[in-house]
């Protein structure tokens, strides 16, 4: 997966680079592996400069494959708690898609054998 990092008001450092790939790699497991060429646009940075206590840290996703886009918003109170959070949500995005996929596959089977048994 293509991964782009931008970031307001904080540097990349390279822990921070190896967390976010790290969790990235996370939405390849669960999308499976594919020949099809996937992105993820990955923003993450502080809310504002005077901002001094609560939720200071966002971070922001959008993951685009060949058959469906998905998006992402988190706060917290650090950059990891965010990333954390964001990913859990993009996988949560990502997993009902797929399970809607499958019963829509079991769903369709069924049919056809009710069909198959009411001709015989």
């Amino acid at each position: 997966m293509k991964l782009e990092i931008f970031t307001k008001d904080i540097k990349v450092t390279p822990e921070l680079k190896k967390y976010i790939e790290e969790k990235v790699r996370s939405f390849d497991n669960i999308l499976g592996k594919s020949k099809e060429e996937r992105f993820c646009d990955f923003r993450v940075g502080r809310n504002a400069k005077s901002h001094s206590h609560g939720q200071i840290y966002f971070a922001e996703a959008r993951v685009e494959t060949p058959h469906k886009n998905y998006g992402a918003k988190a706060k917290a109170e650090t950059l990891e708690a965010a990333i954390d959070e964001l990913k859990d949500e993009i996988l949560k995005k990502i997993r009902r898609n797929k399970d809607k996929k499958d019963s829509m596959v079991k769903r369709g089977g069924r049919k056809l054998k009710e069909l198959l048994k009411k001709n015989k």
